[in-house]
């Protein structure tokens, strides 16, 4: 009887571990729901830093320029529009980690000076942010040393977000190939207030499943049920319901 509590046990948490595969259920019911408990949560501030590889040159770039004035030119680029799709890494190396790709249109949008008009997905594909974005937004004055650019929002443990992103050159190259450091500080959402307990439509039937000892049939049972009807809950339950617990650090 011992080993099929055990069993029981195992397979709750590997239930629980598929509830977070995604990190955040994205279906509209689910989003309502996520709305509705949002009173009740609690916001954090979260510091990213990558590096940003911008590539127009070569075989294979990851930026390309897909509309330029007809009759205009200008020294600083007025009026051209690059689409981009380019790497984001954990160091300036090209061959570092890839935590993501930036993904949007850079626009050059001064006829005095260099400045562009960013508008980019951040979009994240590694660790604890994988399948989660930040939306960017703002002006892009590239000979600063720093160019500070608001974050408007996100999506995923992103939701809700702002904040501010630092960009500063890290390497430059006459073929117009950049890698760019960026320092991103924002204010998100804790993790596990959005599955708290307040905010889900189903709730556990007793106050605190800390009473039960976790083999117990009625604590199974429960985590069972709870997955069934909504698989977040079971997260929930395994952190005891504790309203300072959060999973992002």
């Amino acid at each position: 009887m011992g080993k099929f509590y055990i069993q029981l046990t195992l397979c709750s948490i590997v239930l629980m571990g598929l509830s977070l595969v995604h990190c955040i259920d994205q279906d509209p019911i689910a989003v309502e729901d996520w709305f509705k408990g949002i009173n009740t949560m609690k916001q954090k501030v979260t510091k990213l830093h990558f590096y940003f590889h911008d590539i127009v040159s070569g075989n294979s770039p990851t930026a390309m320029r897909v509309a330029k004035p007809s009759s205009y030119t200008s020294l600083s680029g007025f009026g051209n529009v690059v689409m981009a799709d380019d790497v984001l890494t954990s160091g300036p190396e090209a061959n570092s980690t890839v935590v993501g790709r930036a993904q949007g249109i850079y626009a050059s949008a001064s006829m005095e000076d260099l400045g562009f008009l960013m508008t980019m997905n951040l979009v994240f594909s590694d660790g604890d942010f994988n399948g989660s974005s930040l939306s960017l937004l703002g002006r892009n004055s590239v000979l600063h040393e720093y160019r500070e650019m608001p974050i408007v929002g996100g999506s995923g443990v992103f939701r809700m977000a702002r904040g501010i992103a630092t960009a500063k050159t890290y390497s430059f190259n006459l073929l117009g190939d950049a890698i760019v450091e960026y320092n991103v500080i924002t204010h998100l959402v804790s993790f596990y207030n959005i599955f708290s307990i307040a905010s889900l439509p189903l709730h556990f039937p007793f106050p605190n499943p800390i009473f039960f000892h976790l083999s117990s049939p009625l604590f199974l049972s429960c985590c069972f049920f709870c997955y069934y009807q909504n698989p977040t809950a079971l997260l929930c339950s395994a952190l005891f319901c504790n309203p300072n617990t959060s999973l992002i650090t």
